[in-house]
């Protein structure tokens, strides 16, 4: 089985860096050909990666786990392979990540590839994008700080607030209220601090169109025949003569003789 071994620095506590590399799910973002890991549990973990232009598939294990000082695992079936990955703080913002991987190259392609060197720069290009990603967020998208010895889990250990399981999350206590984030539980007969997580939910409102109306307005004309009655008026002027005669005036003819 061949092994390569390659150290970087990373500019972040120890802490932020060892909580980072126990988001295996997030692995594609910095590992070349690694196309899927998904968490199975604790301690396993299932890996999907192209190598040399061939998918390959396998199950994984973790065989020892300390918080912010050791990661190994190795696998239990598909291509042979195991690694051990191990932080060192030398300075409040300043670690050093040291990989030991072996594998058991299969096929002409891959023997001829690790001939070359080619696995070996692989993991060296792995560990400065991971330095690289840490660096540039500035903190860890989330973290497991359980511990593994032999093959066995811890009960819970300290993990992270919101993290059933090892799933991509903020650091710890974030969005987490004071009166709740030292929240104390007990398990078999010791105490453990198990943050509690406060969730906010807005609710609002927003338009939507429902659509366009037209109105449009139509004259139309109707004959109608309404009866329209009729009035006549008949003016009677009567005027005194001389002798006392009075007479009827017929304003048609008479109006000359006024």
């Amino acid at each position: 089985m061949g092994s390569t071994t390659h150290s970087i620095e990373v500019n972040a506590p120890v802490r932020v860096v060892y909580n980072q590399w126990t988001q295996f799910e997030e692995f594609p973002r910095f590992m070349e050909g690694v196309e899927e890991v998904r968490q199975e549990g604790d301690k396993r973990l299932f890996w999907r990666a192209n190598i040399g232009g061939k998918v390959k598939e396998w199950e994984a294990e973790i065989t020892e786990q300390i918080p912010d000082k050791k990661i190994a695992w190795r696998s239990v079936d598909g291509s042979p392979n195991a690694g051990t990955i191990t932080f060192e703080e030398v300075g409040p913002d300043l670690t050093i990540v040291d990989a030991v991987i072996e594998y058991e190259p299969e096929g002409f392609v891959e023997k001829t590839g690790d001939v070359l060197g080619i696995a070996s720069s692989r993991v060296e290009g792995d560990l400065k994008r991971f330095r690289d990603y840490i660096e540039q967020r500035g903190r860890e998208t989330g973290g497991w700080r359980g511990t593994i010895e032999e093959g066995e889990a811890s009960a819970l250990g300290s993990q992270q607030a919101d993290q059933p399981e090892r799933s991509s999350q903020p650091p710890p206590n974030a969005g987490v209220s004071s009166e709740t984030a030292g929240a104390k539980s007990t398990f078999e007969g010791g105490t453990v601090e198990v943050p509690l997580s406060e969730e906010e939910v807005k609710v609002g409102k927003r338009k939507t169109g429902a659509g366009d109306i037209k109105v449009r307005k139509t004259v139309e004309t109707h004959q109608v025949n309404v009866p329209v009655e009729l009035k006549r008026e008949d003016a009677v002027i009567e005027s005194g003569k001389p002798g006392g005669s009075k007479g009827r005036i017929d304003p048609e003819t008479e109006g000359d003789k006024l």
